[in-house]
């Protein structure tokens, strides 16, 4: 290995992180809720909602997720109960009045359009070039208009839902936007409106279920419906699965049964959070779809609440706003972000009969600078430090008992405020200057490998290291 002299100044951080991702809170700019969220380009948006009883709000908070920093802007007119898609680097907010607000990511500009009739409690989502808000209510009717927004030619056009409802769930499955469930004339339905952004044609099929007030999303090619509820008072944890490969359909259950909850998507991370439960009490239970090992876990919001709204981007997915027990409006956000990297190279055992970890939390982009590197499992009271490559090796160094699992310009992050010691340790690094000769910032789309080196008795003096962790920035 490569011994390299200049060393940048280093942090320590947390002792610990969840393997399952880390959470933190963030605080919106004014307390609301039914709010409406989507995400494009780099950019989280939460828009609208309700900032007091009756008091309507314009304000869209904006988290640019490459650099970790807010701004705000604001909606053509104030709003809640609105729907939000994004089709290419376009968030359209549609609803509440019959306004519809478009933010192009890639210009940052603000532009204003209108559906064909004004409704609160739709729902939104995007297929191709195609982005469709669905039913809700006008003038206290159910709706079944569905607009069409096609982003290549940037005109909007109108369909109809085979039956008029509101608070539905929309989400999408390859080409196919999927309407689902809702409520008319106080009668939960378990519809299914189905509509291919190829063809143009529109089907229907049916939830397990009826139900109103359930969440969405899409995970892996899964369309996932999940909550709601079947009647006035009865809360439902059914989830009802749609798998556009197979365009078949299973069923799972949420961990508590609730409605008015928010959903998104984070990687292979399907995440449910918050809601109203069986007591008619908020809920601050989260349910976790992980898609590639089909199984689920739970996490807990940092406030009860229902009426929130999620998008996620990159590798962090964000939960904002809401209502609590007493009424009061949340500016809370929840933060979630996914564990980084994979791991490609297996460490070898060392005197606690197990091989030592190492993981990653923080952001994927470079221009927030946040990343946490983590070794477990290390032996008690020995020392040890990270390193780092952009090369992959695999070698057994003369010795010791571990496998390098770098090669080339090795980096040591070994100054004295950055040596850990076991059975755990984590350091934060300096994105901007990492120590391979000559030192080099972390660009958008490098590929860093990691490992962390140790000492060890087994029996005798040794060393060892961690398996390697690959992490690739956006």
């Amino acid at each position: 290995m490569r011994s390299v002299c200049p060393l940048l100044p280093l942090a320590l951080l947390i002792a610990s992180t969840p393997a399952m991702g880390q959470w933190s809170t963030d605080t919106l700019s004014q307390p609301r809720s039914d709010l409406a969220a989507t995400a494009a380009g780099t950019t989280i948006l939460f828009g609208g909602g309700f900032r007091g009883v009756s008091q309507r709000s314009d304000v869209a908070d904006l988290f640019d997720a490459a650099t970790c920093t807010w701004s705000n802007a604001a909606l053509v007119e104030p709003r809640a109960d609105l729907a939000a898609t994004t089709v290419g680097d376009v968030a359209l907010f549609g609803g509440g009045t019959d306004r519809v607000d478009l933010y192009d990511a890639g210009t940052g500009t603000w532009t204003i359009a209108a559906l064909s009739s004004a409704r609160i409690d739709l729902a939104a989502a995007s297929a191709g070039d195609k982005a469709l808000f669905g039913g809700g209510e006008s003038s206290e009717q159910p709706s079944s208009r569905v607009d069409i927004y096609d982003r290549a030619t940037q005109t909007w056009t109108t369909a109809e839902l085979s039956e008029e409802r509101s608070s539905l769930a929309a989400t999408h499955a390859g080409s196919l936007v999927l309407f689902a469930g809702g409520v008319a004339s106080s009668t939960a339905k378990s519809r299914v409106d189905i509509y291919d952004s190829v063809t143009g044609l529109w089907t229907t099929d049916q939830l397990s279920q009826p139900r109103m007030s359930l969440a969405a999303t899409t995970v892996a090619g899964k369309a996932l419906f999940a909550g709601g509820s079947i009647g006035c008072c009865t809360r439902s944890s059914r989830v009802d699965i749609y798998d556009s490969a197979t365009q078949s359909w299973a069923t799972a259950e949420l961990s508590v049964g609730r409605s008015h909850l928010t959903a998104t998507t984070v990687g292979d991370l399907a995440i449910f959070a918050g809601g109203v439960d069986g007591t008619g009490m908020p809920s601050d239970v989260v349910d976790i779809y992980d898609a590639q090992t089909d199984t689920w876990s739970t996490a807990t919001l940092a406030v009860a609440r229902y009426d929130l709204a999620a998008a996620a981007v990159g590798n962090t997915a964000m939960f904002a706003g809401g209502r609590t027990a007493s009424g009061t409006f949340e500016d809370t956000i929840d933060v979630f972000r996914a564990p980084l990297g994979e791991v490609y190279c297996n460490g070898l055992p060392n005197s606690t009969g197990v091989a030592a970890r190492i993981s990653a939390s923080g952001s994927l982009y470079p221009g927030c600078n946040e990343v946490t590197l983590l070794a477990e499992d290390l032996p008690a009271n020995q020392f040890g430090y990270f390193i780092a490559s952009q090369s992959q090796g695999s070698f057994v160094p003369p010795g010791s008992s571990g496998l390098v699992c770098l090669s080339g310009d090795i980096g040591r992050f070994d100054a004295p405020a950055n040596v850990i010691q076991g059975p755990t340790g984590s350091i934060t690094v300096d994105l901007t200057s990492f120590p391979v000769n000559p030192p080099q910032p972390v660009l958008s789309g490098d590929t860093w490998n990691f490992q962390c080196w140790y000492r060890d008795q087994n029996p005798t003096s040794t060393s060892n290291f961690t398996d390697g962790l690959s992490i690739v920035f956006e």
